[in-house]
């Protein structure tokens, strides 16, 4: 598994119909450039079940304790962690929602290529996404037909203005690029003019007002390396496993989806192993990987990370056939490309 495979998984699957229709190719084109925007729980920081099966199907676009929060007005945060974190506000457009909207998690982590916020009003749920600029063509120009279009005056910026074909209370507003990236705002908020208003609250912040309204679960690059080892406590290593791409993943995330990254990268190794073992008949191996494996269910992260979303079963669903039954986990490791 590549960086680039293992970005598909951590971006995330929310499949946007409830099954095959008439106009199954506008729902799946839906799915790309849209997400189901329910009504969000009342704690900050949520996830939603994730299918890795769906995650491959779909498209290339899927799914990390609290790390240091930037509390309001000045930064408090480490010198280093807070520069590296002002990286991605200096030289991508910043846009926040104001009140009654509050920022609850990072949906997809930030990274030179993009990433997204959700905020909700405690009833709707809106996502900020900022996407590398080579995707504007998809989002902007060629989508399928269905729904109303506009342009409308957002900002100081004039943007496009999408109702979605699949979904007649889902809009989305995509910007021009800016840079490398461009913005779109997604939200199902039952009407039309619900939607227009929300988008009257957007404001432009300065960087440190920016950083300020991370939520809480966020995990700042400075505090990367902290939470991997803390994700990867408790979890056998194989021989020869190199942590140092994990270390130097500094995007701005959440404990969670760090935790997708860890234990992708551990287990597609333990099962390389195995895979490898298995072939030349080296029973040592073999074993070796299969005890390993055998430990994911008690792996405190996948404990912890149960409780907000479904990754926990997609990684149960590799380790435990090759753990008990000593045999490939095909649904799995198809989504995994391990």
């Amino acid at each position: 598994m590549n960086d680039n495979d293992l970005d598909l998984l951590v971006t995330r699957a929310d499949p946007f119909g409830a099954g095959p229709s008439p106009d199954a190719a506008t729902d799946l084109f839906e799915e790309i450039i849209t997400s189901k925007a329910p009504t969000p729980r009342t704690r900050e920081s949520r996830r939603r079940p994730i299918y890795i099966a769906v995650a491959v199907a779909v498209v290339a676009a899927v799914v990390a304790v609290t790390g240091a929060v930037i509390p309001d007005g000045n930064p408090a945060a480490p010198v280093p962690a807070y520069a590296e974190a002002r990286e991605f506000a200096e030289h991508n457009p910043r846009m926040l929602l104001g009140p009654p909207w509050k920022a609850i998690d990072i949906g997809t982590p930030f990274s030179a290529h993009g990433g997204e916020l959700i905020f909700t009003d405690g009833k709707h749920e809106v996502r900020i996404n900022w996407r590398p600029k080579d995707q504007y063509q998809i989002y902007s120009v060629d989508r399928l037909p269905g729904g109303k279009e506009e342009s409308v005056k957002v900002l100081g910026r004039t943007a496009k203005l999408f109702e979605g074909p699949a979904r007649k209370d889902n809009w989305i507003t995509v910007f021009p690029v800016e840079g490398e990236t461009f913005v779109d705002i997604q939200g199902a908020l039952g009407s039309e003019a619900a939607y227009r208003e929300m988008l009257a609250a957007l404001r432009i912040p300065d960087i440190d007002s920016w950083l300020a309204a991370m939520p809480a679960s966020a995990v700042l690059p400075g505090d990367h390396a902290k939470v991997v080892a803390e994700a990867l406590e408790g979890i056998p290593l194989p021989p020869r496993f190199n942590r140092d791409a994990l270390d130097k993943k500094a995007d701005l995330s959440n404990r969670y989806q760090i935790g997708v990254v860890v234990t992708t990268k551990v287990v597609c190794a333990w099962v390389d192993q195995w895979r490898t073992a298995k072939r030349a008949g080296d029973q040592a191996g073999v074993g070796e990987a299969r005890a390993a494996l055998g430990t994911a269910r008690s792996w405190k992260i996948l404990l912890e990370m149960q409780r907000e979303g479904g990754w926990p079963r997609a990684i149960w669903s590799i380790t435990d056939p090759i753990a008990k039954q000593n045999r490939w986990p095909y649904d799995g490791l198809a989504g995994m490309n391990c």
